[in-house]
């Protein structure tokens, strides 16, 4: 059972073309893919990238599962939006100069894997889950980790801690808790856990970020969408933020 799809905003206009959005810095498009081994980060201008940068994350083995603190990858997504944003709209030819508006962004994202977190304070109780024996993170990662961490775990029953992958959790954080949200594409079930733990599902998601939560630059996230298949899933995250119906 998943959570009921989030109504859209009546104000929004279902059509409208995020580029054209007057809070929106002209021009510039950014994208970020959430892979299980690195985080990449690129700036598009008139749908070419003009600055590119990677970073790999470090994951562990615990308990014949591999896991990725979150701090890890809250650390190294910020380090890799700054870049991009530092040189792209600094040094490129052409590139119009990075204004105060938000920039439009879209995030693709590896949603096999499971991340925890407190809903009020945003800690991270445990590592996001990447494997684990015997199935995915996301069929058998309750039981795992009830059976692993069953104290840490039982708070999620409790209505404490929440779940999401990589891109609700980035979220959560970039808004400092406001927003807890995915997209039908990218909607997990996850046997064992409460379904209030469950991001809420947003058919048009348009989460406006706070700059000093991350990049130093407000965002304005309108495209949530799975990594797998893409060809260049940072890239194409950027031309799915474009064109977000109803973004």
């Amino acid at each position: 059972m998943v959570p009921a799809p989030r109504p859209a905003s009546p104000d929004l206009d279902p059509n409208l073309d995020p580029s054209l959005d007057p809070g929106l810095d002209p021009g510039l498009v950014l994208g970020l893919d959430l892979a299980r081994d690195a985080v990449t980060a690129v700036l598009t201008a008139g749908g070419s990238a003009v600055a590119r940068c990677t970073r790999p994350l470090a994951a562990r083995q615990e308990d014949g599962a591999t896991v990725l603190g979150l701090d890890v990858l809250l650390r190294e997504t910020d380090a890799v939006l700054r870049e991009v944003l530092a040189s792209g709209a600094a040094t490129a030819p052409g590139v119009p100069p990075l204004a105060g508006g938000a920039l439009a962004t879209g995030i693709a994202v590896d949603g096999d894997v499971l991340c925890v977190w407190d809903e009020e304070t945003l800690g991270a109780p445990l590592p996001a889950l990447l494997s684990v024996p015997d199935g995915s993170p996301w069929t058998v990662g309750a039981a795992w980790w009830a059976a692993h961490a069953p104290r840490t775990w039982s708070e999620v029953d409790g209505e404490r801690y929440v779940v999401g992958d990589p891109a609700t959790w980035l979220l959560a954080r970039a808004t400092r808790g406001v927003e807890h949200v995915t997209v039908p594409a990218l909607r997990r079930d996850l046997p064992g856990a409460p379904v209030e733990a469950l991001p809420l599902l947003d058919q048009r998601p348009r989460v406006r970020t706070d700059a000093s939560a991350l990049a130093g630059h407000p965002l304005l996230v309108t495209a949530l969408l799975p990594r797998a298949g893409l060809a260049d899933p940072a890239l194409d995250a950027a031309a799915a933020a474009l064109t977000a119906p109803g973004a």
